[in-house]
């Protein structure tokens, strides 16, 4: 899918279906594209600077937008309306809504803490990282108070990321810390990501290092590029077994994948070094990468599926390059068995007609002296005589014509003498 470099993303995200997809510019517009048929089926015009991220709600009805023009919107995308819009204080760095609750959604602005905002009523709610708002007004002069937030899968518990490398694990309800996770010193959080059993979640962090953590806080993995060393723009799980990540490097579009269980590099996807990969998407039913890039294009990344030409006969073999074959004669006639032994029953009981022997029939032998016609008088026509007139005229009744048959000859014995 491609829009000529017209239209420069900057985020993207799948519905819970997988049959849309979400596209952010950086003009302010939000394409949505039906997956299955690569057309847009909505466009939301309502943010006039860049969009940051988009989030959908589970039912695929609503959809949240966030933009550095400091406004989150919340759209109806049947109607392309928008039902909510709430300004903040800085621009939006990244926004998340509750996925099972569509009341409520996740708000990460830049250089404040985040909050938990109420669509309904409007009201906000603080998520302080810090102890006290003395803290934050002394650490925004140092520029290092960016905080982002996230909902795992199940929408009960909020992690919290800091600009120190500190994660802190809150629950949804009391907003009582659950646990803290220390990364290390200096290391900004930039994104997390979540499996589907929630038994595992992923940190990118600024130390070039996508970490894999158990839900409990043990480390497993440390994801790297032994080789360039390059910063991640973001990384998801795909599927049950792997793990992505897409590089952030001007002069390059990869995206790595690693195998899960046991932190090895698995593939590298390289497409062309022009398009810089801004944001990357996991098809959530179909094994499916989506790469969007800063020029307009999305790149649609699948597995290649090879034909077993020897599954369908164990003759068959794959040829490089075309020959000439020269089929017989019979080779693929299809003979059926059951109408063959039919054909040959019914040629045995077929009777048996002789055609070469002739038929003697009886002849007929005409009388040597032929008999005239006699004009007959129809009796209706013929008016009734008297007694008289009859002795008279003595009609007389022509015999009938007989026919001579020959006589068959009979044969002659002679006498014994």
């Amino acid at each position: 899918m491609d829009d000529g470099g017209a239209y420069r993303i900057t985020c993207c995200a799948f519905n819970k279906k997988g049959n849309f997809l979400a596209v952010g510019g950086h003009d302010g517009r939000v394409v949505i594209w039906d997956f299955d048929t690569r057309m847009v089926a909505k466009l939301l015009i309502g943010h006039v600077r860049p969009v940051t991220s988009v989030s959908w709600s589970s039912s695929g009805r609503r959809l949240l937008t966030s933009g550095l023009d400091w406004n989150l919107r919340i759209w109806e995308v049947g109607s392309s309306n928008f039902l909510f819009t709430k300004t903040f204080d800085s621009m939006i760095l990244h926004s998340q809504l509750h996925p099972s609750d569509k009341e409520f959604s996740l708000v990460s602005p830049w250089m404040d803490e985040p909050y938990i905002v109420n669509i309904n009523t409007g009201k906000i709610t603080s998520l302080q990282f810090l102890p006290s708002r003395e803290d934050y007004q002394k650490r925004a002069a140092r520029h290092d108070t960016n905080c982002i937030a996230y909902f795992n899968l199940s929408g009960d518990c909020i992690f919290l990321g800091s600009h120190e490398g500190v994660i802190s694990v809150l629950d949804t309800i009391t907003l009582k810390k659950l646990k803290t996770i220390v990364i290390g010193t200096g290391y900004c959080i930039k994104s997390f990501s979540f499996s589907k059993d929630e038994k595992q979640f992923l940190v990118n962090s600024a130390d070039k290092v996508i970490r894999l953590y158990n839900i409990d806080g043990a480390l497993c993995h440390e994801l790297i590029d032994a080789i360039n060393k390059v910063q991640w723009k973001i990384c998801h799980f795909a599927g049950d077994d792997y793990i992505v990540g897409a590089s952030s490097d001007k002069q390059e579009h990869k995206i790595f994948i690693w195998s899960r269980e046991s932190g090895q590099l698995h593939k590298i996807l390289e497409g062309p070094n022009s398009e810089v990969i801004i944001d990357i998407a996991w098809h959530p039913t179909r094994p499916i990468i989506v790469s969007c890039t800063a020029l307009g294009s999305i790149f649609v990344w699948s597995r290649q599926h090879t034909d077993t030409w020897s599954a369908f006969a164990p003759g068959f073999t794959e040829l490089e390059e075309n020959e000439e074959y020269i089929e017989a004669e019979d080779e693929f006639d299809v003979v059926d068995e059951q109408e063959t032994k039919k054909k040959e029953q019914e040629e045995v009981n077929e009777e048996w007609i002789d055609i070469t022997t002739p038929e003697i029939e009886d002849e007929i032998i005409l009388p040597t002296h032929p008999i005239p016609d006699t004009f007959m008088v129809p009796q209706s026509i013929v008016s009734p005589l008297s007694k008289k007139q009859a002795k008279k005229r003595k009609i007389q009744a022509l015999p009938p014509r007989t026919t001579q048959t020959k006589a068959k000859p009979t044969k002659r014995t002679r006498k014994k003498e």
